[in-house]
This record gives structure tokens, sequence and C-alpha cells, in this order.
């Protein structure tokens, strides 16, 4: 049973793995897409040659969510339920984008191998949607098989869950964000910038990687069933790593801007894009908050089980 549960874990970490990627791309599609409605360029032609990949992105980061969600209920028919349920939508979006791309290919309104967004393009998009397609079936055929072996639904969570609205918000919000950071991290891994520089380069990838930390070792330490003492323990020390590593980065942003800048740009490319700069209020809210609703699920036992000590009394 317990390996089951470490078998789930390890799809959804390579779920996440191509979320991330899905999220940053499509992020960055959308903000050369904004840049090129201005003319000469046709705005529908562009359009038109970005809404397959942009398809693609959003579908695995709703496969994501989806396995998420089917390894968060809390039994075997809510579970088997949300598999075959996310499995159809998945299959029904993946092919209408499939469709959509081989109407274009056949009326001519789109040419093979015109270098954008990919060198590929659209034969890569059409593999990957291929196996997106293979993996939406696969996440059916579960639902199928787990409705016939409800025994076999192995739990990450135990008793009764429930999540405020705001910290669901935040939760949703949260991952989104950790998906396109750990994206950028992997996109901008190659341009790393001037090697004099390691402090701050050092000190932004720890960063930015933050929100994708917190959200695997939640994860993890759902998966461990570690007991309560184990989880305050991983609060205590996520808590205080999330605060060294915030101070460290304000160091290094101060003692190296024109570093930070130059080692930045490649993770946060749409942030430098758009002159935005909130990728550093992004992160810390993220992680606040996904720390504060970990401390307020971890505290509530507790407050509960001495309030009836003291009825009890």
């Amino acid at each position: 049973m317990a390996k089951r549960k470490w078998v789930d874990f390890s799809i959804e970490a390579a779920l996440f793995v191509l979320a991330s990627l899905g999220a940053f791309y499509l992020v960055y599609s959308i903000a050369n897409t904004v840049g090129s409605l201005l003319p000469p360029t046709d705005p529908l032609q562009h359009l038109g040659t970005v809404a397959p990949v942009a398809g693609l992105c959003i579908l695995s980061i709703y496969a994501l969510f989806a396995f998420h969600a089917y390894r968060h209920c809390l039994g075997a028919r809510p579970a088997h339920r949300t598999l075959m349920a996310n499995g159809l939508v998945g299959l029904g979006l993946t092919f209408a984008v499939l469709i959509y791309l081989f109407a274009r290919l056949c009326t001519g309104a789109l040419a093979p191998f015109v270098g954008y967004p990919t060198a590929f393009y659209p034969i890569d998009c059409i593999v990957y949607l291929l196996i997106e397609e293979f993996a939406f079936l696969a996440m059916y055929l579960y639902g199928l098989w787990l409705r016939k072996h409800p025994e076999r639904f192995v739990p990450v969570l135990t008793g009764k869950r429930r999540v405020h609205g705001l910290f669901a918000v935040f939760q949703g919000a949260g991952a989104l964000i950790a998906l396109y950071l750990f994206g950028a991290f992997l996109f901008g891994f190659s341009f790393m910038g001037s090697r004099s520089h390691g402090f701050v380069l050092s000190a932004t990838l720890l960063f930015i990687l933050l929100p994708a930390g917190v959200y695997v070792t939640g994860e993890t330490l759902l998966t461990a069933g570690t007991g309560r003492k184990g989880r305050l323990y991983a609060l205590i020390a996520l808590s205080a790593a999330l605060l060294a590593i915030v101070f460290v980065y304000y160091v290094a942003r101060m003692l190296d801007p024109r570093g930070y800048v130059e080692v930045s740009s490649p993770y946060l490319a749409v942030d430098y894009m758009l002159s935005l700069g909130l990728t550093p209020l992004c992160v810390i809210v993220s992680c606040l908050a996904a720390l504060a609703d970990s401390w307020v699920r971890w505290l509530l036992p507790l407050v509960k089980e001495k309030k009836e000590k003291r009825e009890a009394k």
C-alpha cells in the first residue's frame, strides 16, 4: 500500500515538471502575443499559430491538477470518479486542439517548420498532444480499474478534509506561481549569466525555487504519513529556511544590483519584458500563504483536542 502512494507521488512529480514547462511557456507566449498585436504583424494569424501551443500548455497544467485532485480524495468512490471525469474532459480537449491544428494545416493557414514558436512546429506540438491524449486515456482507464477494485485505493489524507475558501484560492494561486517559476528555472538554466555574479545567482535560484520547494515538501510529508511531531519539525525548518533565503536574496540584490539584473532576466523574462517586477512579491505571498495554511492545519486539531478536554472536565 505504501509503495502505491509513492508511485502516485512519482507520477505527480513528473506531471509537475511537465506542467511547469507548460506554465512558463504559456506566460511567455502570451507576452510575445501581446507584443505582436501591433502592426505590421497580423494579430489573427499570430493568435492562430500560438493557440495550439497555448492549448498544449494549459492541458499539461490541467493534467497535474486533475491527478493532484485524485490523490487528495478521501475514498475510492470520489477517487475513481475524479479520474474518469478528468480523463474524459482531457481527452475531449486534447482531441479538439488536434482537430484545430490539423484543420489549419490542411487549409494552408499554417505551414510546417515555420520556425515559430519552435524549430519543428507544428510536428513537435502534434507529438506532445498525442502523448497528452494517451496520458488522459490512461487516467480514464485507471479510474475504471479503480472502480472495480476500490480496495486498492490508498488515500494520502485521513479524516475529514476542510479547506477554507481563502486558503483554497491561495493554494491554487501558489501552485501556479510555483509552476511558472520552476519552469523559468528549467528554461533559463542554460543562460546563467556571468560566473562573476555567483552569489546573487545562487540567491536568485534558491529564491525562485522556494514555491516549488514548499509544494514538494508538503506533498512529501503527506505521502510519508508523517506524524504531528514530525510535521511540526518540518514546518519549523521550512519557516526558518524561507526567512533565511528571503534575507540572503535581498542582501544579494543590494550588494550586486547589476549582477541581479544580468542573472535574473533569463529566469524572470516576462517580468523584465513587461517591466512588472512582481515576482518577489508573488513568491513571498504564495510561500507565506502555504505555510500559514500548513500551520493552521497543524494547530486546529490541537485546539480542538484542548477544547474537548476542557468540556470533559
